[in-house]
């Protein structure tokens, strides 16, 4: 009866420790599949930044999914053809653009899906210090790659206001149309909200305004964003995001008028010190897209 217990539990043993070594044989290839999808990721990533710097849009839209969604500000892109679309026109908009991307975390929610967090920085030039975003994305496994599903990229600002204070002072010009134009931004509460007032005089002699808006930017405390609120004498009203790559100011707004619901986006560019060119770009009524408007240039009369 010993020696049948004893065999019995020599082979409960023997078949232990064949199940270990097996649990351990397939922990160890996993660890090693995971490491392998880590650096396939860190190199998808890193060959992101690259594209983005080379202005490679082929490149670019390698790596999203065919139904990707990018959350960016106020924007919301759903599709590869929509979010490589935006992104061609902003590197449009911004020629010489640098993108820099550092990966903080990897967290493989199952072996063809990694949940990937880290921070962009995109340079308008070598020289300036550009702008800092944080980003929460998914990339899943099509094959040997690993493409974006989807990304939410959040502007995060150290000193928020000081990326845009430039454009503080009195700015004056004149519309294409010929009607006279003045722009005054100050920063007040403590620093903590960029004001701004918009007056289009009429033509002539006169000096009664034919179309004022207001404007206000202010650092969200818990996020950094640059959120923007606008209202003008038509009754109309819009909010926003701000968002700068170090150089041009893009205001992305969402508003009311009397026609309907309206989107833009509002694009300041430095010309030197003392000029600055707007524009409304990627505009919309209702969702009917409209033509971008006319270059308005302000020089600037008093800082």
């Amino acid at each position: 009866m010993w020696r049948v217990l004893h065999n019995r539990l020599l082979a409960g043993l023997w078949l232990t420790l064949a199940a270990v070594t097996a649990m351990s044989a397939s922990a160890a290839e996993s660890a090693a599949g995971s490491a392998e999808a880590e650096r396939a990721i860190l190199d998808a990533a890193a060959a992101y930044a690259t594209a983005v710097s080379d202005g490679d849009l082929n490149a670019i839209a390698a790596q999203w999914a065919d139904q990707a969604e990018l959350v960016e500000a106020d924007m919301r892109l759903v599709g590869r053809d929509q979010i490589t679309a935006a992104i061609a026109a902003g590197l449009a908009r911004s020629a010489g653009m640098q993108m820099t991307i550092e990966i903080e975390e990897i967290a493989f929610v199952s072996p063809s899906l990694a949940r990937v967090n880290g921070s962009l920085r995109v340079q308008g030039s070598a020289d300036d210090t550009g702008s800092l975003s944080r980003f929460t994305s998914l990339r899943v496994r099509e094959g040997d790659a690993w493409l974006l599903a989807e990304s939410v990229v959040t502007p995060i600002y150290d000193n928020p206001l000081a990326a845009i204070e430039w454009l503080t002072g009195e700015w004056t010009g004149t519309t294409p149309g010929g009607l006279p134009v003045s722009l005054h931004s100050h920063v007040d509460l403590d620093g903590a909200v960029l004001f701004s007032q918009l007056d289009v005089g009429a033509a002539g002699d006169s000096e009664a305004p034919v179309f004022q808006a207001t404007n206000t930017v202010h650092a969200d405390p818990q996020t950094g964003e640059l959120r923007c609120w606008s209202f003008d004498s038509t009754g109309a009203r819009a909010e926003g995001l701000v968002v700068t790559d170090g150089n041009r100011l893009n205001r992305i707004l969402t508003g009311v008028t009397v026609t309907g619901e309206s989107r833009w986006v509002q694009v300041i560019t430095p010309l030197d010190e003392n000029r600055i060119a707007i524009q409304s770009i990627e505009r919309s009524l209702n969702g009917d897209p409209l033509p971008d408007t006319d270059v308005l240039i302000l020089t600037r009369t008093t800082p």
